[in-house]
């Protein structure tokens, strides 16, 4: 179904926040397609296709995306319900790996696996020209104890979400493990993936300045990680194989 510009007409501006966008957003019956309409009536009964507002168009994407994308059909959870073939071994392995050795559940909690916080976890910073700090939760609050600090991300699917991290920092999950696995090393070493470059007409810049990265470093809220946790090599591909392929649900793809 294709909606034209008359049938759905959108006055695209800038504005600041979402209440100034969406009475730009003007419907009508003439303007609906039948299907549409019927669709509609079905979700809203007792309100006139005449009388629909953003309101409604906006509840009834929340509630599409809420099923749609709904990600709880993955190994882990049917492994945690009971299906103990759901993981495979070194899904397990990297499970412990997980809320043992490495503790990403002091983050990656509860049934999203966030916990909603904003935490520094030592993120090297990419950018383009003129280059500009990003210093994280600080520029919303103003207070120097939350620089270089970002929203924890829930981990579900997480190996369909590259790149990673609030700036796209790292291609590959296995990348985000080496990191994690050796913050010091990982912030003072890191080079922009090859395949960046070739995406943008501009320049990514790396911040290599030393005095900016120890400060990024300082802020990691987890102290065990600014000395590094020692994961193995085998330690490391199991973790990597429980993110990559334990928590993943590609069923609202069907």
């Amino acid at each position: 179904m294709q909606l034209s510009s008359k049938k759905l007409s959108i006055d695209i501006q800038i504005a600041k926040n979402l209440e100034e966008n969406l009475p730009s957003i003007t419907i009508t019956p003439q303007e609906l397609s039948r299907v549409v309409v019927n669709l509609f009536n079905n979700a809203y009964p007792a309100v006139a296709t005449v009388n629909l507002t953003p309101g409604h168009i906006g509840r009834a994407i929340g509630a599409y995306m809420a099923t749609k994308f709904s990600v709880t059909n993955t190994p882990f959870d049917r492994y945690l319900s009971g299906e103990t073939t759901a993981l495979t071994t070194i899904q397990k392995q990297g499970m412990v790996v997980f809320y043992d050795r490495a503790r990403c559940q002091r983050c990656h909690s509860g049934s999203a696996l966030t916990n909603d916080n904003f935490e520094g976890v030592g993120t090297p910073h990419i950018g383009f020209a003129p280059f500009a700090d990003d210093l994280g939760r600080e520029d919303n609050t103003g207070n120097a104890v939350d620089r270089y600090k970002f929203k924890t991300p829930g981990l579900r699917n997480v190996s369909l979400s590259l790149p990673l991290m609030h700036n796209g920092a790292f291609d590959s999950i296995e990348a985000l493990v080496d990191h994690y696995n050796d913050i010091p090393t990982s912030l003072n070493n890191y080079q922009l993936p090859t395949t960046y470059q070739a995406n943008y007409e501009t320049t990514i810049i790396v911040d290599t300045n030393t005095a900016r990265n120890q400060n990024r470093l300082d802020q990691v809220t987890d102290n065990r990680l600014r000395n590094g946790l020692g994961l193995t090599e085998v330690e490391k591909a199991s973790l990597v194989e429980f993110l990559k392929n334990g928590l993943l649900d590609t069923s609202f793809q069907d």
